[in-house]
């Protein structure tokens, strides 16, 4: 029983956090998704240029504005027909490795995990940045659908890396036909 009530305490201040966020389903037409987020997502679109030509490069982002906080983004695009497709298993390999690690470089971290994964059936990869000399962590989730890009992250304290909140966001990305 002290067991019990041991793990109930140490949960508390988490459960208590969560309740403090008003979790909202999030629904973007123009990228067919939709995802749980603990705020109003802002959406920006920027054009990249890229080996196959420029790209319109759409981020939605949420961040908290509590001690703890953290910032949600789902980032996608979509590639010319031919360029990058979920059933290319060798040419996604060599796509989401090259991602990796231009985003290691880009934060100066390290990478903490990363391996293959699925969503819906299609391919993708998971892995985590720990950067700031290992104070900051950033989560992420990618996959390709058809010739579409996802990209979901969460970047927040290291040691805030591995919560509830994060898992939630995550977890509940979901496509729209």
């Amino acid at each position: 029983m002290k067991i019990l009530q041991t793990a109930a305490f140490a949960l508390l201040p988490c459960l208590l956090m969560s309740q403090n966020i008003h979790w909202q389903d999030f629904k973007s037409y123009g990228g067919k998704f939709h995802i749980l987020s603990p705020g109003e997502m802002t959406e920006k679109t920027t054009e990249i240029e890229t080996a196959v030509g420029k790209i319109a490069y759409h981020t939605l982002f949420y961040q908290t504005l509590e001690a703890d906080s953290a910032l949600y983004l789902v980032s996608y695009c979509d590639y010319p027909a031919g360029s990058l497709h979920s059933d290319s298993t060798e040419l996604l390999q060599q796509f989401f490795e090259n991602t990796i690690d231009a985003a290691v470089k880009d934060l100066r971290g390290d990478l903490r995990y990363s391996a293959a994964s699925r969503l819906d059936g299609f391919p993708g990869y998971t892995w985590r940045i720990d950067y700031r000399k290992g104070k900051a962590s950033l989560r992420t989730r990618a996959v390709v659908i058809g010739s579409r890009y996802y990209l979901l992250q969460v970047a927040m304290r290291r040691e805030k890396s591995l919560s509830a909140a994060a898992d939630k966001f995550m977890d509940s990305f979901r496509t729209m036909k």
